[in-house]
């Protein structure tokens, strides 16, 4: 068979072919915490769309707190799954407080994903209990500091 053999589509037939629209996986560089640049990682079937509602501060409360500043990647034929795991292998690049995406998208969360706790060293599991409105940054801030620091396991950090 040819191209000469092909008939072109009719408008109606056109109108009637189902359209395959591809879910796209995209990696936002946000505004740095402490000179480390922050990431968010999201899927969109329509990706300008949600760019523009993160841009103008209707998207993720995590680009509300760091906005974007550049967009770092987009794949293509996402999946929900693989925006899971492209968060996780953020997290494990450029450490759980700068990145969120997928199921971890919470702005301020008090420990690492389950799947990377077997990845941090002992010092890193640190309970936190707020009992001040102390900023979200600087719990983030003294959680690092006060894990990198200690030569033994962090029992209770009172912030």
């Amino acid at each position: 068979m040819d191209n000469q053999d092909i008939e072109p589509m009719s408008k109606k037939e056109r109108s009637d072919a189902p359209l395959q629209v591809s879910m796209l996986l995209y990696v936002l560089e946000c505004e740095p915490i402490d000179d480390k640049p922050t990431w968010y990682i999201g899927v969109s079937y329509a990706l300008n769309n949600r760019i523009a509602q993160h841009t103008s501060g209707r998207g993720s409360a995590w680009v509300k707190l760091h906005p974007v500043v550049r967009i770092a990647e987009v794949r293509m034929n996402a999946s929900l799954e693989m925006e899971r795991q492209a968060t996780l292998d953020y997290m494990r690049r450029y450490g759980w407080e700068h990145v969120r995406g997928g199921p971890y998208s919470k702005p301020f969360m008090r420990r690492p994903p389950k799947e990377l706790r077997d990845d941090l060293p002992p010092q890193a599991e640190v309970v936190v209990r707020r009992e001040s409105h102390v900023s979200q940054c600087s719990y983030a801030k003294a959680l690092t500091r006060v894990a990198s620091q200690a030569d033994e396991p962090v029992g209770v950090l009172e912030v």
